[in-house]
Order: structure tokens, then sequence, then C-alpha cells
């Protein structure tokens, strides 16, 4: 598993600016950035409909902290090989709820069988089974070109780019 320090949001959008960050601070421990500031610089709410259109959000965030950011669909093969390189951001249904509201977590591990990931809504080190949690990501899928599918934000230092998805983990 990907070693990355927990944060918690304590915004009721902050999912996504605190998954920012979360990542962020894996290539960079060295960070200062809060929930709130990344929410006013950046506008990377996880709250309610405006998360669909967060791309141009971590576009932004990542060329201020100095990364490259590939915003994709990824299957659960793809995410597992993207996780080679460093944490992932990714969008899903917050809970099994009908009314849930979509929400921005950080996959740090993925096994056959299982996902793991700091949720900053609901705590760290949190562990599913595929089982699970694909429901919840297939659930938030996004049917915007160019981001059909299961959305993820794959933020990386300049000198080492986002993976492509279609190749196989060296």
């Amino acid at each position: 598993m990907i070693p990355i320090s927990y944060l918690a949001q304590q915004t009721a959008g902050g999912c996504g600016a605190c998954s920012l960050i979360m990542v962020a601070r894996h290539f960079d421990p060295q960070l200062k950035l809060t929930e709130v500031e990344a929410l006013e610089r950046f506008g990377v709410d996880g709250f309610g409909p405006r998360c669909m259109v967060l791309a141009p959000s971590f576009d932004k965030a990542a060329l201020a902290l100095g990364l490259s950011v590939r915003i994709a669909s990824l299957t659960r093969n793809e995410l597992r090989n993207q996780l080679v390189d460093g944490p992932v951001i990714i969008y899903h249904k917050a809970c099994e709820a009908l009314d849930a509201l979509p929400h921005f977590s950080v996959a740090l591990a993925a096994t056959e069988s299982h996902l793991t990931r700091h949720d900053p809504g609901t705590g760290p080190g949190v562990v599913a089974s595929w089982d699970q949690f694909e429901p919840l990501w297939n659930a938030a899928k996004v049917p915007w070109w160019p981001y059909v599918g299961c959305y993820t934000a794959v933020l990386r230092p300049h000198l080492r780019p986002a993976r492509d998805p279609r190749r196989s983990a060296p």
C-alpha cells in the first residue's frame, strides 16, 4: 500500500480538495495548503452536481502545484497499473443510498479482490471488496466525452508522467 498521510474533510464540499492535497503531499511532503485554500484557489469542490465538471479545476491545481494531471476513465485493472506510480483520486457515490452525492477519495492499493483508499469523509485506510466498491464507482460514471466512464484524476510529478492506461505495469 502507498504510504500517504490522511486528511479529513472539514467542509461539505471538501472531499475533492482533501483528495487533491493528500495526493499532492505524497509527492511534496512540505506542501502547505489547506482544504479551504484549495477550494478557494482551484474550485475542487466535491459537493453536488458541480463534481461533474472538475477536470479544469484539477488542471488548474496541478499546474499551480507543479504536477501533471490526466483526467481519465479507468477500469479496475488500469487503476491497479496507475497505483504502481502513486495514489489516484477516484470519483464515486459516497454511499449506497439512492440520494447519495458524488464523492472523491484517494485509491492507495488494489488487488484482484479489494481496494484500499483514504476517504476524506469516512476515514483513512478504508478497505472494501470490489463487489462493495465497484457499484459505487459505476453509479457515478460520467457520461460526457472525453471522460465517459469511471472518472479519475491521476496527478504525478512532471518528471514522471501519468501512465498510459492501455499499457500494463512493468
